[in-house]
């Protein structure tokens, strides 16, 4: 499957400001299923500068800085993916020690893991989801999480919210709704308080003929040795396919943002973002 993917970040600012250095977040990922044919960006103004690194956490950043007041700042990127259909349960799980829960990670493992093991304080109730799924499944991994999501899914009022961080994990459970950020983070958190591995993955998800267009959609990768990570959607109650493009994953939802910078002066600014999709 190759696709076009088109990306447009407005930003208008009240008055003449100035910005300070910005980091961006829009190359898509790479991976054994997914291949970056082409990318572009187009930034107005013009950095004066601009660097190029992986991260710590292996997330493509363009670091830029500017050296004139400006009303706007305008990203345009445009992507051409082509992604390989594949079976996301094509793995064994290696030692068997991983195969039921609660499991521990060597300590190898565990110090490099340790940042995607840290977690908030979570309620009982949201705990006792939690050990009712590990009850049902009897520890089965693969079928812990598989029903984890698929609850989430079907029990959890979904909503559109652009703007903000994810809502706590316990303010999630307890309205039993949220974006698809505050589904993954408040499982995350879940994940981790049960000694599993999770990270936050932001990138696009590509649906063929949506009914309200495209925009940034966030779900979950787990760690299990011998197979490493692995993409779970509770949004969409699924293992993520070939149409999740990943553009970052972190311990932190703040370092996947797509763009993260400051600016002097100004009163406000506003936002207008558009995500086009389609299949070559």
């Amino acid at each position: 499957m190759l696709l076009q993917i088109t990306h447009s970040t407005n930003y208008c600012f009240t008055d003449k400001v100035f910005l300070e250095p910005h980091y961006f977040r829009f190359r898509p990922k790479s991976n054994k299923t997914v291949h970056v044919s082409s990318y572009q960006i187009e930034i107005s103004p013009t950095p004066i500068g601009l660097n190029e690194y992986l991260d710590a956490e292996n997330n493509h950043i363009q670091f830029c800085w500017f050296n004139q007041p400006t009303d706007k700042l305008n990203i345009t990127t445009t992507s051409i993916i082509e992604s390989t259909p594949f079976n996301p349960f094509d793995f064994i799980i290696y030692p068997d020690n991983y195969l039921t829960l609660p499991f521990i990670y060597d300590n190898e493992i565990k110090n490099l893991l340790s940042i995607y093991l840290i977690h908030e304080n979570l309620s009982d109730e949201l705990l006792q989801f939690g050990k009712q799924s590990m009850h049902e499944t009897h520890g089965q991994i693969i079928d812990f999480i598989s029903i984890v999501i698929r609850n989430t899914f079907s029990e959890f009022e979904k909503e559109k919210r652009h703007k903000g961080d994810p809502h706590h994990p316990n303010d999630t459970f307890k309205t039993q709704k949220g974006s698809c950020r505050d589904l993954a983070w408040m499982l995350i958190h879940l994940f981790r308080s049960m000694g599993i591995a999770s990270r936050f993955v932001s990138g696009y998800y590509f649906i063929h003929n949506p009914t309200e267009g495209f925009e940034l959609h966030a779900w979950i990768e787990i760690f299990i040795p011998g197979v490493g990570w692995i993409g779970i959607d509770p949004s969409e109650g699924i293992f993520v396919n070939e149409n999740y493009i990943a553009l970052a994953s972190s311990s932190a939802y703040p370092n996947t943002m797509t763009v993260s910078g400051t600016y002097r002066g100004g009163l406000a600014a506003k936002l207008n973002n558009s995500i086009n999709i389609v299949r070559l």
